[in-house]
């Protein structure tokens, strides 16, 4: 639908003053023939769509859009003006292309414009039942975006629909809300509202509300699909970020941790976050960068190397890597291959999975949500982790036990250097060890073990000083 229709169909909606109807259901919505009239003019135009790239699919094109024309931006990382600039140039041209409509939907969304992006996409799955459309319709309904009462149930339809038009990441979505509530089946979702968008035109939206006030609610990290990892994140325990069931851990320096905290720290990031508008006071978006320098680091060796040893560098790290796929290969065959990298691209769901779930049950301005976020942080700048009480507690103890360790290492160090003195002096290992046990049963001092250890024949200077050793170095004599 071209924007100037929609522009028309937008200033009808809101000028109309038809009665609002209570639905069966209990959404709110607008009857009115400005939708009609939006749809017949929308059929004048071209039915031709276009068939190259354009800068709007540059700069907003979805990463997992079936129908996209470039590699896609993320949402957090759309630039909001030139992004709504070109896509509106671009719905302008080719009313009939519905990419270019939806995305700019995801620009407008980008610049905070919340209700002409739902508009927009709604426009979408009425004129062109555009999968990816139904995805962010989807996300209206789950968290009750402005005008629109929440409706879990229909938001679920929504997403059943995307992913059955082929929108990955409403399978995702599919699945987190799942398990969030303790689902086992998500496949008659859309059993009593069918997978067609809302009938109701929604007629303004609002920026995302922040997510309810949470209480004070405990840390459950087996409440996750990678217990392992979040309790890592939360007490601060970098060292412990292992993922577990991915089989092997590392190929050429790659950790299967990066791909799932990659995953999960895209989760806080946007304009508008869905679940929590609070999130996105949070994210810092140098983080993504380095996590994906990461990956470039590890292939081409990094800044600094001209393009021949970036070229050497790449192709050492890919017989690495390849070293790597062939071990596996070896030990388990094809199917062990196949399974790992299944896993993998199943570790990359898990951590937006845990992530949404760690802002359901928390909320972004939780102590506990702060504390995850920050140690995703430290572990991608290669900063110190911010430490729960129970993993400040643990490390000291670590330390304390480490220090003890030293300082009976140090003392047993000061003993044996006395006790090698004495033999290199009298050739009689009994006599000395006899010797070492008195003046360690007199307690002398560090200095005196120094000495005895740099001289044996000074312990004739500590007789007057500490009674009875005369005493025990005739005994030990005898």
């Amino acid at each position: 639908m071209g924007y100037s229709v929609m522009n028309r169909f937008v200033g009808a909606l809101r000028s109309c003053q038809c009665r609002v109807i209570q639905g069966a259901s209990g959404y709110n919505g607008a009857i009115t023939l400005a939708f009609l009239f939006a749809a017949v003019a929308a059929t004048n135009a071209n039915a031709q769509e276009f068939q190259e790239v354009h800068d709007c699919d540059q700069h907003a094109a979805h990463p997992s859009d079936p129908h996209r024309w470039a590699g896609g931006v993320k949402d957090n990382e759309i630039i909001p003006g030139p992004a709504v600039t070109f896509c509106r140039r671009a719905v302008d041209e080719h009313p009939q292309t519905p990419r270019f409509a939806f995305q700019l939907g995801r620009a407008l969304w980008a610049a905070n414009r919340i209700d002409e992006g739902t508009e927009l996409f709604l426009a979408l799955t009425e004129q062109f039942a555009y999968g990816p459309a139904y995805y962010y319709l989807a996300h209206v309904f789950v968290s009750g975006l402005g005008s629109v009462e929440a409706d879990e149930e229909r938001g679920k339809a929504l997403y059943q629909t995307a992913a059955e038009k082929g929108f990955a990441p409403a399978s995702q979505a599919l699945r987190a809300l799942a398990e969030a509530n303790d689902t086992t089946r998500v496949d008659t979702l859309a059993a009593s509202s069918g997978t067609t968008a809302p009938s109701a035109p929604i007629e303004r939206l609002s920026a995302p509300r922040s997510a309810v006030d949470h209480q004070d609610i405990s840390f459950e990290p087996d409440q996750y699909t990678q217990p392992s990892m979040v309790r890592a994140l939360y007490s601060g325990d970098l060292a412990g970020l292992e993922p577990q069931g991915v089989g092997q851990t590392n190929y050429a320096g790659l950790s299967s941790a990066h791909i799932y905290l990659a995953s999960f720290h895209n989760q806080f990031g946007g304009t508008v976050n869905l679940q929590d508008q609070s999130c996105v006071t949070l994210y810092d978006p140098s983080v993504t960068r380095t996590l994906d320098a990461k990956v470039a680091r590890l292939i081409t060796g990094g800044p600094g190397l001209d393009l021949e040893s970036s070229l050497d560098q790449a192709g050492r790290r890919g017989w690495e890597m390849m070293g790597d796929l062939l071990m596996d290969l070896h030990r388990g065959g094809l199917d062990a291959l196949v399974s790992t990298e299944q896993n993998l691209l199943e570790l990359g769901e898990q951590g937006g999975i845990d992530a949404a779930r760690l802002i359901a049950r928390h909320g972004c301005q939780s102590e506990v949500a702060k504390r995850i976020y920050a140690n995703i942080r430290a572990y991608a700048l290669g900063q110190p982790p911010v430490l729960s009480p129970q993993e400040q507690e643990r490390q000291q103890s670590i330390l304390n036990r480490e220090a003890e360790e030293a300082e009976r290492e140090r003392q047993q160090s000061l003993r044996t250097d006395a006790a090698a003195s004495c033999f290199s002096q009298w050739q009689e290992e009994p006599m000395c060890q006899c010797i070492v046990a008195a003046l360690d049963h007199l307690k002398i001092t560090e200095g005196e073990w120094r000495m005895i250890g740099n001289e044996f024949t000074s312990v004739v200077s500590l007789v007057r000083r500490y009674e009875g050793l005369r005493e025990d170095l005739g005994s030990c004599r005898s």
